[in-house]
């Protein structure tokens, strides 16, 4: 992604680092909506960037890449950047954003882990530990993504130790919109900040 950090030095960037495109999406309405949020909420030069995160089952970034006028007729394309794991997509000419290739990855603890920037499948099902201690040994960008109830209890004390235990060079902490604002910041999220994440 050295592309792509290249571009965006002194700019503002925005990036939604937890997308899922499923085959029962509206295309048009699914971009559409994108291009309206980013309109919405960041100056017009900024880098605006999708980490798509998909699941075993689905590759729609693959799709995009070997069929890049899929969705022409909504007037939207999708363009190869000098990075295989980003394309750019466009709408009528103009350029919308970055969309970077990833991975989602549910362990055998049922918590989410993101790979980024690769198109490597690690399976579901292995522990924790052991998935990002694959993603580290690879250079791989991992994101732990909090999720409704699953940073509590036994999977709370987990996500601590591997927060603990992992180092922020190759490990983020991800965030969800949809978390109601009167919860408050979670604790994990400030412990993870003390520790420099």
């Amino acid at each position: 992604m050295d592309g792509l950090k290249k571009m965006a030095e002194d700019k503002e960037i925005w990036v939604d680092g937890h997308i899922h495109f499923y085959n029962n999406f509206d295309p048009e309405r699914f971009f559409g909506s994108l291009r309206h949020n980013f309109n919405r909420l960041s100056s017009e030069d900024a880098v605006r960037v999708l980490l798509f995160t998909e699941g075993k089952s689905a590759d729609y970034f693959e799709l995009f890449k070997a069929n890049p006028e899929i969705y022409r007729e909504a007037g939207y394309v999708f363009e190869a950047t000098e990075e295989k794991s980003s394309l750019l997509l466009r709408y009528n000419g103009e350029a919308v954003c970055h969309i970077v290739q990833g991975r989602q990855i549910v362990t055998a603890e049922n918590i989410e882990i993101l790979s980024i920037g690769t198109s490597n499948i690690i399976p579901d099902g292995n522990i924790a530990d052991d998935v990002l201690k694959e993603l580290e040994k690879k250079k791989i960008p991992a994101v732990l993504a909090w999720g409704f109830g699953k940073w509590f209890s036994g999977r709370g004390k987990l996500v601590k130790r591997l927060i603990s235990e992992f180092s922020p060079k190759g490990l983020l902490i991800g965030d969800n919109s949809g978390r109601p604002v009167f919860w408050g910041t979670p604790k994990l999220f400030r412990y993870a900040s003390e520790k420099g994440f």
